[in-house]
């Protein structure tokens, strides 16, 4: 037999585990995207303007068919025409002064969350239906949590929690100081940072759903309203999609059972809900504090 026939004959054995198999398809998922500190939080670049910002952050919406909410924080409004730039996107209650619950008195608190209700309804003809908590935090104590909440739904909010909690907020201050800089080097690290970490998050919160419930839930991720979110929300939307996302609305969101499971955490941190319903699990938001640790280091604590 020929060196030829021979090499062939042993290409025709070669088992089929040697070929390179084609990589799973990511299992479908459904996520919810709602965006905090609307009409809009940071600065922006040289020439570039917050009303502009949220027009390209509203088309990276649309153009990725994702339904979103956005979370107001009224002492910011301003100029209300900005806050039109938001188009019909429908807008929750996340306060007037965007102060963390366990910093006011509750008269003072139930008077701040009352101030923007009001502020919405006036703006939008009717009570907004959902309320955001200021940094996620809920209140040290199972006594000021569950007077909150009572708290929140008479003033006819309904709480809307978050199960992919990301730390974009730490990479949008070095972002802004990169455009106005000129420095694309550092401005296309910090996003393409961005993009990765949100899809970590996904990930994370995945395994987290499934560890404790067995099952993926539908998620609700939180964003802010910045000038990261303005120029790459189309990409990380699109890394979502690959990741097996499909975008559906809040509402559609928290008709998962997981988010009507009993509130088990009083504390400091503002957490994921995955880390919030019975039992708690608030020593989990490890992941999330290397995290932001990890992005501080990289580019700078805001």
């Amino acid at each position: 037999m020929t060196a030829a026939i021979l090499a062939a004959a042993a290409l025709a054995c070669r088992p089929p585990s040697a070929s390179p198999l084609p990589a799973p398809r990511p299992s479908p998922v459904e996520v919810a995207v709602t965006i905090d500190d609307l009409p809009f939080i940071g600065g922006v670049a040289a020439g570039d303007s917050p009303a502009r910002a949220i027009d390209r952050i509203v088309a990276a919406l649309r153009a990725a068919g994702a339904p979103a909410t956005g979370f107001v924080a009224c002492d910011r409004i301003g100029d209300v025409p900005i806050l039109a730039r938001w188009g019909s996107l429908p807008l929750g209650n996340h306060s007037s002064s965007h102060r963390p619950i366990d910093a006011l008195e509750p008269a003072a608190w139930l008077a701040d969350i009352r101030a923007c209700r009001d502020r919405l309804s006036e703006l939008g003809g009717r009570t907004p239906r959902y309320f955001r908590y200021p940094f996620l935090q809920q209140g040290r104590t199972a006594g000021r949590r569950d007077a909150a909440r009572a708290t929140v739904r008479e003033l006819g909010h309904e709480p809307a929690p978050v199960s992919i909690d990301t730390s974009d907020w730490v990479l949008n201050p070095p972002y802004v100081s990169a455009l106005r800089a000129g420095d694309r080097a550092r401005r296309q690290a910090i996003a393409t940072a961005y993009v990765e970490h949100l899809v970590s998050a996904l990930r994370h919160y995945r395994e987290v759903a499934r560890e404790r419930l067995g099952r993926d839930v539908k998620h609700i991720l939180l964003i802010h309203a910045n000038a990261l979110a303005a120029d790459h929300l189309g990409a990380a939307l699109a890394a979502y999609r690959r990741e097996g996302a499909r975008f559906i609305a809040l509402e559609a969101a928290l008709s998962d059972p997981v988010y009507a499971r009993p509130d088990d955490y009083a504390g400091p941190i503002g957490l994921s809900w995955l880390y919030r319903f019975a039992p708690a699990r608030g020593a989990a938001w490890a992941w999330d504090r290397a995290q932001e640790r990890e992005l501080s280091r990289r580019f700078g604590r805001p």
